[in-house]
């Protein structure tokens, strides 16, 4: 294994060791190469996957403390059974987030389970280059599943893109309820398990007090695991909006699900959506996009969230709820709180906080500080 001295501080999986910093020429390795590492500044060792060629300057992804006899592929193995053991033990066999890059201790590595296929995301060359230690793992755990590979290169990172062989639907359970993506939309947008312990928190908030809201709106709704329980569990009518082509994963989620009820599919960006409508509903769940990725794109992620919140609080009503959720990384619940309580101020509203979430344990954090901590979850009730 070649080894590199670097002038640099490094802390933890998944750190940044810039080109600047390392002594010598690193053109040496091999793009995806496993190396090890000197840091002059902490004097400790460690292994980390080079690519020389990356376009930004970050040359190498920190992996972990080197010792002795280190094996990449057992390293990764090991790590790969860890984090599947551990989501079996606190998940079951539900489908989840099977590991979570750095926080599980191998950097650009995503791995998902769905009810009918295993998913593989490699966004580093640093993790193809262990790939058949990944697969074995998987057909050890999952023999009888089907394993589909995925390449999307982070920026900067130099490497051949994978498609996916799909199967036609990709199938998913939560709380109860079955979901089908087809193959091309999944393809584009996946699904997100990130909020998943805070859809069944919103759910089980209003069904442990026996409150049944009559009329949902979804806000971002994409396949409508916020609001689809609703439906489904207490006959709520909902209106999801979404400004994708999913009409025909309503129309069989609806079919699949039928209640008396109304519930409807709007497509509509949700800004135009929120200009135009005048009804009024006991329940507005608003879970958008990242706005923003990086630190440094705070104030314009915070800028787009100020400017939904302000459309949305003026339409609650006595006894409304608002849920309102963020996957930005930098932001924290105390940012989204002070947004909701400046646009509640302005039109004279009380909302009283009632609840709030974080992240399911498939997707790691060590602390409140930890760079894998971006998920936000907070529930308002409109008081008189």
């Amino acid at each position: 294994m070649k080894n590199y001295v670097f002038d640099q501080i490094v802390n933890q999986c998944g750190d940044i060791v810039f080109e600047k910093s390392i002594e010598g020429v690193l053109k040496s390795a091999t793009p995806g190469e496993w190396v090890s590492l000197e840091s002059k500044k902490s004097n400790k060792s460690y292994i980390g996957y080079a690519n020389p060629f990356r376009t930004d300057g970050r040359v190498v992804r920190i992996v972990c403390e080197r010792y002795a006899a280190f094996d990449a592929n057992g390293y990764v193995a090991k790590k790969v059974s860890s984090a599947i053991e551990f989501r079996q033990k606190f998940l079951g066999e539900k489908g989840a987030r099977l590991f979570f890059g750095s926080s599980d201790g191998i950097p650009g590595l995503v791995i998902d389970k769905f009810k009918n296929v295993i998913v593989i995301q490699y966004h580093m060359l640093g993790v193809l280059a262990v790939r058949e230690a990944i697969l074995s793992v998987l057909g050890q755990y999952y023999p009888d599943m089907k394993l589909c590979e995925s390449a999307k290169p982070e920026s900067g990172e130099e490497m051949q893109a994978m498609e996916c062989v799909f199967p036609e639907f990709i199938e998913i359970e939560e709380q109860g309820i079955d979901y089908r993506i087809s193959r091309e939309r999944f393809q584009k947008t996946g699904f997100y398990y990130d909020h998943r312990s805070n859809r069944t928190r919103l759910f089980n908030f209003y069904k442990s007090k026996s409150i049944t809201p009559t009329k949902v709106l979804d806000l971002y709704s994409y396949l409508g695991s916020w609001s689809v329980p609703f439906h489904y569990y207490l006959g709520s009518s909902i209106t999801c909006v979404d400004q994708a082509d999913l009409e025909l994963e309503f129309k069989q989620i609806f079919s699949r699900y039928p209640t008396s009820t109304k519930s409807r599919f709007v497509r509509s960006s949700v800004s135009k959506y929120l200009d135009e409508v005048s009804e009024e509903f006991d329940l507005i769940i608003c879970d958008p996009p990242a706005f923003k990725k990086g630190q440094d794109k705070k104030r314009e992620a915070l800028n787009g969230y100020d400017s939904l919140v302000k459309k949305i609080v003026p339409k609650l009503k006595v006894g409304s709820g608002f849920a309102f959720s963020s996957c930005t990384h930098g932001i924290e619940h105390k940012d989204l709180d002070a947004l909701v309580s400046k646009a509640a101020h302005r039109v004279g509203k009380k909302l009283q906080l009632v609840d709030m979430g974080l992240q399911d344990i498939d997707h790691p954090m060590m602390s409140l500080n930890d760079k894998s901590m971006y998920i936000k979850y907070l529930l308002y009730i409109c008081k008189e």
